[in-house]
C-alpha cells in the first residue's frame, strides 16, 4: 500500500462513500480549519483531538477527491454511521502513523514514503511556514 494513494470505501444507505486522504485533502482541511493537517493527525492518533468540527472537516476533505460537491453535512452523516472514518482514511494513507497495513511491495518494512520524509520537517518544532500576501 503506497502512502496517499489508497481509498477507504464506506457503505452508506445511498450507496458508498470513498475517502482519500491525499495532499489536496490535507490542504482542504487546513483551509477549512486554519490548522496544520500533519500535526493535527498526530494529535488525533494520540487521542488528543476533542473537536467534532475538526474531525468532520477531515472527513469532508477526504471525500472531495471522489465527490467534489461533498458538504460538511454529508461528512457528518458519514461519521454518524462510521465514527472511525478519519482513522481509517489515515490508516490507509499513512500506515506508519497508525501501525496499520503492510509494507508496499519492494519497500522495506518501516520505510517512510518520500512525501512523509519531505514534509515531516514541516511539523517539527521551530519550523516556521512562510506566508504570502499583504
Amino acid at each position: 500500500m503506497l502512502g496517499l494513494t489508497g481509498d477507504v470505501r464506506l457503505p452508506m444507505d445511498h450507496g458508498r462513500v470513498l475517502l482519500r486522504l491525499d495532499f489536496n485533502a490535507l490542504c482542504a482541511f487546513e483551509a477549512e480549519t486554519g490548522l496544520e493537517a500533519l500535526p493535527w493527525i498526530a494529535e488525533l492518533e494520540a487521542g488528543r483531538v476533542k473537536s467534532s468540527t475538526q474531525l468532520r472537516a477531515m472527513v469532508w476533505a477526504a471525500m472531495l477527491r471522489h465527490d467534489p460537491g461533498a458538504s460538511v453535512a454529508m461528512a457528518g452523516a458519514v461519521l454518524d454511521r462510521h465514527p472511525d472514518a478519519a482513522h481509517r482514511a489515515i490508516g490507509v494513507a499513512m500506515p506508519q502513523a497508525t501501525g496499520a497495513g503492510d509494507a508496499p511491495a519492494g519497500k522495506k518494512p518501516g520505510a517512510l514514503p518520500i512525501w512523509r520524509r519531505c514534509f515531516g520537517a514541516l511539523s517539527r518544532p521551530g519550523f516556521r511556514r512562510t506566508t504570502s500576501g499583504p
